[in-house]
């Protein structure tokens, strides 16, 4: 897919036009994530590349990308998402019992 991005682009600053909109923000969160696997996977996509550089510049995102947590952390207790959604009382850190661990593990083991 990342032939046919960098093929939507074309010469525009963003898939929009001159300001990102929901599409960028979108394609950016896939990218980035791509990157974070696999940092060589835009090398045959200069126009793509140039793109994501721009859009991790985006002062605010930039902001969130400093303080979002680490391949590994992701989603799990503690990481940034789970400080910043409520949690349900069943799954706040206080609540959280070893059995409660060893049923979100069997969960996660079945993906």
């Amino acid at each position: 897919y990342a032939a046919y991005a960098e093929k939507l682009l074309g010469g525009k600053y963003c898939f929009g036009g001159s300001q990102p909109q929901f599409g960028d923000f979108s394609l950016f969160h896939i990218m980035n994530l791509s990157l974070t696997v696999e940092p060589a996977c835009l090398n045959a996509y200069p126009k793509l590349a140039k793109w994501v550089d721009a859009m991790q510049n985006i002062p605010r995102l930039k902001e969130y990308l400093m303080q979002r947590e680490k391949v590994g952390n992701l989603g799990m207790m503690g990481s940034l998402i789970q400080r910043l959604i409520p949690l349900s009382e069943e799954y706040r850190e206080e609540n959280w019992t070893p059995a409660l661990q060893q049923e979100h593990a069997r969960l996660f083991a079945q993906l």
